[in-house]
């Protein structure tokens, strides 16, 4: 794929997202309903904490690491039902993963007057099962493949004694690099097999990922590419919105109101990265 094509792909993807922004705008709701279900047990415990503390003053004023590492040996202290907690949130983000990819999917492959919401809500219900179960195999493969494409940088590094600490350093970033490329390559086969069971209606959706999954693997350079493109420049909007947040005074009520606004404008983003990389996905699936 010439980068031509690849940089038009991803201007396409963009500008339909952005046509698409009543998509953007319910993923961007529904992940903030999420984050807010998901800190709820946090936030009371800061304020079972700190409500009647003076030192709670601290964090409003400034950072405070000290007081940060106080209140995280106090949350540790809890901590099956932290676990609890943590399992509950992963479960709730599989499941919304499903809901979510289904919903958009069906919205960015179906042209009707329908409402967003009415064809989001259509897909997410169709597809929910067939997703599901696409998403635990994909996480077993992630794992799988991430760990097998980087075992020879584990073996070279185990081979090497302590002495050669350079060698050592460089094959430790080597192996994590290629075993977070294993992983992409197994969330983009995933991506392009859920879009594949909805163009397909298929009933056999773990076959269809597997079969993604080798072809991703043995032609990774489209799919790669497009993710490259659009994660580069979600990665570029999200540094400027911290630059701007950092150019405020970190003190008193704007500091806070401008802390809110970066992480909705970032969260808001991100919904918009991921409209954009569902419809080119979509595109190198209906033009192979």
């Amino acid at each position: 794929m010439s980068a031509p094509s690849v940089v038009a792909a991803t201007t396409r993807a963009v500008g339909t997202a952005l046509r698409e922004r009543r998509l953007v705008f319910l993923l961007w709701a529904a992940h903030l309903l999420l984050a807010l279900v998901a800190i709820a047990p946090f936030h009371a415990y800061l304020v079972e904490s700190l409500a009647a503390s003076p030192e709670g003053d601290r964090l409003l004023a400034d950072f405070d690491l000290p007081l940060l590492f106080d209140l995280g040996r106090g949350l540790g202290g809890s901590a099956p039902a932290l676990r609890t907690l943590v399992i509950a949130v992963l479960a709730l983000a599989l499941l919304w993963n499903a809901l979510a990819a289904g919903g958009a999917i069906e919205t960015l492959r179906q042209r009707d007057p329908r409402p967003v919401a009415v064809r989001f809500g259509r897909g997410a219900g169709r597809y929910f099962w067939r997703f599901v179960r696409m998403g635990l195999l994909a996480v077993a493969a992630a794992s799988l493949t991430g760990g097998l494409l980087s075992a020879p940088f584990w073996i070279a590094r185990g081979a090497l004694g302590e002495e050669s600490q350079v060698p050592r350093y460089f094959l430790l970033l080597g192996g994590i690099a290629v075993a977070l490329l294993g992983v992409t390559l197994a969330l983009l086969a995933l991506d392009l097999a859920r879009i594949r069971v909805a163009e397909l209606e298929s009933r056999r959706p773990l076959g269809v990922y597997m079969r993604t999954l080798r072809q991703v693997i043995l032609r990774p350079a489209r799919p790669l590419a497009l993710w490259a493109l659009l994660f580069l420049a979600l990665a570029v909007v999200t540094a400027t919105w911290l630059a701007l947040r950092a150019a405020i005074p970190p003190v008193g009520g704007l500091a806070l109101v401008a802390t809110l606004v970066v992480q909705q404008a970032v969260a808001l983003s991100r919904a918009l990265y991921r409209v954009a990389l569902w419809s080119g996905e979509l595109a190198l699936v209906r033009r192979p």
